[in-house]
């Protein structure tokens, strides 16, 4: 078993990031939280944000820009169409069935090119979906709790 990290491995930049510059792009009304985006993105990318924070953060994020919940998919779906150049074919072939993933990344993001991925072993956050907020962030010490508990 190999245990491969998502983010700036599988993916070439951060994925979560890309998302949510890409959701800036298509969806106007992102324009109003771009200073907040930015100011916690700063934070997030200097590891100045506890989990708690992060969670809080992200929770108000999707409370205030996710729409309705079955545009999800294609949303998911147009992002992989433009940012599947950035998966690497030479980590995706060392990939096995009894491998792990593991992501700070939400489920219905990963799960847009989940058949790519080679094993059905893969820790994320988890999306609520009805109740457009984070059940679970796979952030820091959850990781290593999740990793533990598969």
């Amino acid at each position: 078993m190999k245990v491969f990290d998502f983010d700036n491995t599988i993916y070439r930049g951060e994925s979560s990031i890309d998302l949510a510059v890409y959701m800036i792009r298509n969806n106007k009304k992102i324009i109003l939280y771009l200073p907040m985006i930015f100011t916690n993105l700063v934070k997030y990318k200097l590891c100045m944000v506890g989990r708690k924070e992060m969670e809080i953060i992200l929770n108000d994020f999707c409370q205030a820009v996710m729409g309705d919940k079955d545009e999800v998919p294609e949303i998911i779906d147009r992002f992989w169409q433009i940012h599947a150049h950035k998966l690497n074919r030479k980590i995706l072939k060392r990939i096995g069935p009894e491998d792990i993933i593991i992501t700070a990344g939400p489920d219905i993001l990963i799960n847009g090119i989940r058949d790519r991925l080679h094993t059905e072993h893969i820790i994320s956050s988890e999306v609520d979906l009805d109740g457009r907020r984070f059940a679970y962030l796979n952030y820091k010490e959850n990781k290593l709790k999740r990793y533990r508990e598969l």
